[in-house]
């Protein structure tokens, strides 16, 4: 998987000595200096994750189907519509990535919010694909579950309906922090499994989304805590977290809005 940082107003050094802890050793990590400050990025040696072309960066795995299952679009297709369109056509990918506008440190992101970027808890001037909290930049909020053309239920099913074949169990534990992914009771790191299009790709399929669905607060913590941290969790393990529950048709249901450009 791939991490990316930026740091405003400090120098590439001054970047990687407050981030890299967050980067497993095995990273090759690249750094640039610019006029607003320093970006960095990291990824397994010899991995083809990440991309700058232009003014823009793009890593992660950006996907074209809109229940995120693993079609995936060339980054010169995706720079192609960030050149064309701004940061907005982020919206309009799937899967675990995320985009940086390198001539100015603003960040653009996908709706399900997996590789947004967030602050490091004590240096609001560093954004990293790693942050324990991350900062989506929402403009709207969601709706509550009382009109009859939705039901958190209902929704829950439809996800259930258009997410892949499951495969094993593949729990995604981080014994630092066992209750990060505790929504609502459940675990949501014992509901990740291995997909049967190929190793590589895991799918969270947790038992109450019905749940997150049904309170604002509880699906805000969920986009801005559980879902990227369980991404970064499969990450670091080599492996792509497909979250099917965050991506656009879902959102567009519970009114989560656009987020364009994140800052």
């Amino acid at each position: 998987m791939v991490w990316v940082a930026t740091g405003h107003g400090i120098t590439p050094t001054q970047l990687l000595s407050r981030v890299v802890h967050e980067v497993p050793d095995t990273y090759q990590l690249t750094v640039r200096s610019t006029k607003w400050g320093a970006w960095a990025v990291g990824s397994p040696p010899g991995s083809q994750l990440w991309q700058v072309r232009g003014r823009w960066l793009v890593a992660g795995w950006p996907d074209r189907h809109p229940w995120g299952h693993g079609e995936p679009i060339g980054f010169d297709k995706v720079i192609d519509d960030l050149d064309r369109y701004g940061p907005i056509a982020a919206t309009m990918i799937a899967g675990p990535s995320v985009a940086l506008d390198t001539s100015v440190g603003l960040w653009a992101a996908p709706l399900n919010g997996l590789m947004a970027p967030g602050p490091i808890p004590d240096d609001h001037r560093i954004l990293t694909t790693a942050a324990p909290y991350r900062n989506p930049n929402t403009t709207s909020q969601p709706i509550p579950d009382s009109s009859p053309a939705f039901t958190s239920a209902g929704l829950a099913r439809e996800v259930e309906k258009r997410r892949q074949t499951l495969g094993p169990r593949f729990p995604l534990l981080d014994p630092t922090a066992p209750a990060r992914a505790t929504v609502d009771g459940g675990d949501w790191s014992q509901d990740v499994f291995e997909s049967t299009d190929g190793p590589s790709k895991l799918i969270s399929a947790p038992q109450n989304l019905a749940s997150m669905y049904a309170s604002a607060e509880r699906f805000e913590h969920c986009v801005r805590v559980v879902g990227p941290d369980l991404t970064w969790r499969a990450a670091r393990m080599g492996r792509a977290l497909a979250s099917p529950h965050f991506e656009r048709p879902a959102i567009d249901q519970v009114g989560f809005g656009l987020r364009g450009a994140l800052r």
